[in-house]
């Protein structure tokens, strides 16, 4: 059974992402098919902006060095840091809930096409621009809800 799929993943690498093993939904860079298509793509990069955004707007709220010799001066906050409060003053059940909500388009696009494959009379073709954002947005509000939910269970304190 592993065997078979390595197999196939050898077969198909360069040629077809491993996800759904359509090139033409694939991004390809200097005639080699990259292995994710552009969904996954962005989730995958949507995910990691977010995750490092967050983590770095979280070092801002909670500095590692604090020199008591330093007067402490009020800093400017950042947009992002305003976001990521609002989003954070609520219960962290919401915040969790809004990123699952963020992932709904995504997942609405990739049943519909799937489905529209022979189990629905409809044809729903989506292009790969719809791919991509669909794909970022998910990828936002999965990092999100699964950033509030880690930090709901670890108990990390609120300084604001």
């Amino acid at each position: 059974m592993i065997s078979l799929f390595l197999s196939r993943i050898a077969e198909q690498f360069g040629h077809a992402p491993f996800c759904n093993g359509i090139p033409s939904h694939a991004p390809i860079l200097f005639g080699f098919c990259l292995p994710l298509c552009w969904r996954c793509t962005g989730f995958l990069l949507g995910g990691i902006i977010t995750m490092v955004t967050l983590t770095r707007i979280a070092s801002e709220r909670h500095p590692r060095h604090v020199t008591p010799a330093r007067p402490q001066r009020r800093e400017r906050v950042s947009p992002l840091h305003r976001i990521y409060t609002k989003l954070t003053a609520r219960k962290w059940w919401h915040t969790v809930l809004f990123g699952l909500a963020c992932g709904l388009p995504a997942t609405l696009d990739g049943t519909a096409q799937a489905l529209s494959q022979g189990w629905l009379p409809i044809e729903w073709h989506s292009h790969n621009l719809l791919r991509v954002s669909t794909g970022i947005g998910g990828g936002f509000g999965f990092a999100l809800a699964v950033y509030a939910f880690v930090n709901q269970v670890l108990g990390v304190p609120k300084n604001d």
